[in-house]
This record gives structure tokens, C-alpha cells and sequence, in this order.
């Protein structure tokens, strides 16, 4: 899926020589997806899968299971969303 860049860093759109960047925007929308709660995203408030809290104690078993149907109802095709004991996310795509 390609669309506007944004910085990873800021979340500022990202500008080169005047022009706005284009490019695949899949990472980030899974980036933005993770770090985002429900209703951060006001045109879609289930939307957000709220990483942090799973970290915190202990993990809703159907975390992974609702993150997954998320990011599919986004328009990525994924395979499969885990998070290791550690809090590391690691979402397989078919890409």
C-alpha cells in the first residue's frame, strides 16, 4: 500500500526538496496501529491496538487475535500478530 511518508520519530509528514514523500506505507500503519488506543482515531474509535498496556501485567489472551483483525480491517494482509514475554510485537505479513 503506498501513500504519504510520515517520520517516525515525530509523525510529521515528511518533506524532501519541497515535495512530499510517497512511498510504502505499510510499517507505519502497523507502528500507528500499536501505539494508538481506542478512540484516538475519531473516524474509526474501536480502532487501536494499544500495545503499551499489555506490559503492565498480565496480557488479554485475545490481544493478538483483535490486533490481528485490526490491521487486516486497515487493508493489510497479515499472517500473524505475537508478542514475545519481553514486549516485542511481531506482525508477519504475506508480503
Amino acid at each position: 500500500m503506498k501513500g504519504l511518508l510520515l517520520d517516525p520519530e515525530t509523525h510529521d509528514l515528511m518533506v524532501a526538496n519541497g515535495t512530499l514523500q510517497v512511498g510504502s506505507t505499510e510499517q507505519q500503519s502497523v507502528a500507528l496501529l500499536l501505539e494508538t488506543s481506542p478512540g484516538e482515531w475519531k473516524e474509526r474509535p474501536t480502532l487501536g491496538a494499544d500495545a503499551r498496556r499489555q506490559l503492565g501485567g498480565t496480557p488479554d489472551p485475545f490481544w493478538t487475535s483483535a490486533t490481528k483483525k485490526m490491521l487486516r480491517a486497515i487493508g493489510l494482509d497479515v499472517k500473524s500478530v505475537t508478542m514475545a514475554a519481553d514486549g516485542v510485537v511481531e506482525v508477519k505479513t504475506s508480503n
